[in-house]
């Protein structure tokens, strides 16, 4: 048995009244006393199987003074703990809300046709994806402006195809032009040619003769 202060001065005396009766309501718990020296005391007992009764108290000032303290830290060291974790969450947040933010401007850069590009969140997952739509962006503008070319290849071909075969017609309109006018032309000459010998041949056309004989001459030389 032990006792602070006082030592072995209360050995052997009786608890109090009210301790006992405390004692025997329960095999143990807390209670609330006046030691035997007039202190107000709170403390906790227990009795074992084999009918001893252990009790641990201490001065109720004391307790009191010790609880709030204890209860102070724990509650100053629970609204750090909270104030550290709030803190660390808008952190967080906010890393995550800038994230989402470049990723939709760089969304609408591509939407605007704006050349692309790669930034970086702060979040590695956002920023692989930021990276693959700068890196789809460029591969689309690389496709189109591939295509643009190709198209405008294609047009250039089909104004020179058209300009060629423009061409050909109007060679091929001037040349049955030409060949017509040759053809009627002949025939007119036929027509003069048949005419002068016909004169010739003629009794009563002496005058004739000679204009009619050029004629006939040149008619031959422009047919042959």
């Amino acid at each position: 048995m032990a006792r602070q202060p006082g030592r072995s001065e209360y050995l052997g005396r009786p608890v109090s009244d009210d301790l006992r009766a405390t004692l025997a309501l329960a095999p143990e718990g807390l209670f609330e006393s006046v030691s035997l020296d007039g202190v107000p005391t709170i403390g906790y007992y227990s009795t074992s199987g084999l009918g001893w009764t252990y009790v641990s108290a201490m001065p109720r000032e004391q307790y009191a003074g010790v609880l709030p303290d204890a209860a102070r830290r724990v509650g100053l060291g629970a609204l750090l703990l909270l104030g550290l974790g709030l803190l660390g969450a808008r952190q967080v947040a906010g890393g995550i809300v800038r994230a989402v933010q470049t990723l939709e401007a760089v969304a609408a850069g591509l939407r605007a046709g704006l050349p692309p590009r790669s930034e970086r969140t702060g979040i590695v997952e956002c920023d692989e994806v930021a990276r693959a739509l700068a890196e789809a962006a460029e591969e689309v503008r690389q496709h189109r402006s591939g295509l643009e070319d190709q198209v405008a290849q294609a047009v250039e071909r089909t104004r020179l195809a058209e300009q060629r075969a423009s061409q050909s017609r109007r060679v091929e309109a001037l040349g049955r032009l030409t060949g017509g006018v040759a053809h009627d032309f002949n025939n007119l000459l036929g027509v003069i040619g048949n005419s002068a010998q016909l004169m010739l041949r003629h009794p009563s056309a002496a005058q004739l003769q000679c204009p009619c004989r050029h004629c006939c001459i040149r008619w031959s030389w422009a047919a042959g």
